[in-house]
């Protein structure tokens, strides 16, 4: 079972590691806008691939151009160290747009 990450701790790891990324809720979030309908649904059909090989998968809220995705660990109810490491992921689909122009 997965170690749950102090509040303290999460601040730190999120300046550190992650730090365009928030803490709201109980759950690492971060807020995205996108160009067009179109980049968005394929910004979350590249999201969803990559949740999938990590088998772990973020909550999303979506309206219109603008998506929220918000992570923790639903089996310990709390931030774990693989939610920073999917958070880290989800920034690289980010920084490289691999789903632009697909």
């Amino acid at each position: 079972m997965e170690r749950i990450i102090s509040t303290e701790h999460i601040q730190q790891i999120i300046q550190d590691r992650i730090s365009n990324w928030g803490f709201l809720d109980g759950a690492l979030r971060l807020d995205l806008s996108f160009e067009s309908n179109q980049e968005t649904v394929l910004w979350l059909n590249q999201l969803t691939v990559l949740a999938e090989k990590n088998q772990h998968h973020p909550n999303l809220t979506i309206n219109q151009l603008n998506v929220s995705v918000s992570i923790f660990t639903h089996d310990v109810n709390g931030i774990t160290e693989k939610d920073f490491v999917l958070a880290e992921e989800i920034n690289n689909l980010l920084e490289n747009k691999v789903w632009n122009g697909i």
